[in-house]
């Protein structure tokens, strides 16, 4: 079900930085990127005026998303160069506040946005630091066993893109430390997200790697979880690109 669906928000000054966070998240979900950065901005500014500045730094990373998103179902790559300011921006913010909470989000968005700039390297050294953050700061929310089995699988993604064969298998056991630990009000829905974006991740560095056999495995994989529901908008058009990589 699109916005159009829902009930009608509240005026805007009364909303808060959660609900403008919230439909932040819907518009990338549903391919509405421009609406996304706008209110994902505007959550930003309503935590801040809040006294959230964790969460205020995790709105810039929606922001930073959405362009990335945007840079991908264009097919400009000039439109990740806001998504780098807006996730090294939220990196900045959590640091001066001098503490530990919050920084891996923020790290693990700046990493993202390395990986579709082509930058595996350092992809992989944000993604490590990201982990590292989470491992300094237990009580951080965000902290969750399906998160940190999330980003290992995009870890073991990059680390396979940049020629690490062991990676692979790292890959697989953090992919069933994910399905053990889905949470969250939809974890059924959220568990097809994270693991067909996994396939993906997957598949695209098996192919830059010449794998184009197992590649296709990965594919067919993450092909099955989007075909089976309508609401993987994202991730559907994320793998009719990915499918340009095959020969």
């Amino acid at each position: 079900e699109d916005r159009a669906g829902q009930e009608t928000q509240p005026p805007r000054e009364i909303q808060t930085g959660e609900s403008f966070h919230i439909q932040a998240e819907q518009a990338r979900e549903h391919g509405d990127f421009s609406d996304g950065v706008e209110f994902a901005v505007t959550a930003s500014t309503k935590y801040e005026e809040e006294g959230n500045i964790i969460k205020s730094a995790e709105a810039l990373c929606s922001a930073a998303l959405n362009f990335r998103e945007f840079a991908r179902a264009i097919d400009d790559q000039s439109f990740l160069d806001p998504a780098h300011y807006l996730a090294s921006e939220a990196v900045e913010k959590i640091k001066k506040t001098g503490g530990k909470v919050g920084l891996g989000i923020p790290l693990y968005t700046l990493g993202k946005v390395f990986d579709s700039q082509g930058s595996f390297d350092r992809a992989r050294d944000m993604y490590v630091q990201a982990l590292v953050a989470f491992g300094d700061a237990p009580d951080d929310p965000q902290a969750r066993p399906a998160v940190i089995a999330e980003m290992n699988t995009r870890l073991a993604a990059v680390e396979y893109a940049l020629g690490d064969d062991d990676a692979l298998s790292r890959f697989n056991s953090s992919l069933s430390d994910l399905k053990k630990n889905a949470s969250g009000p939809d974890p059924e829905y959220v568990m097809k997200v994270w693991e067909s974006g996994a396939y993906s991740h997957l598949f695209e560095a098996l192919v830059r790697q010449g794998n184009e056999g197992q590649a296709r495995e990965y594919f067919e994989k993450a092909k099955e979880i989007i075909d089976n529901d309508d609401r993987l908008i994202v991730r559907k058009q994320h793998l009719e690109d990915a499918a340009q990589l095959l020969t």
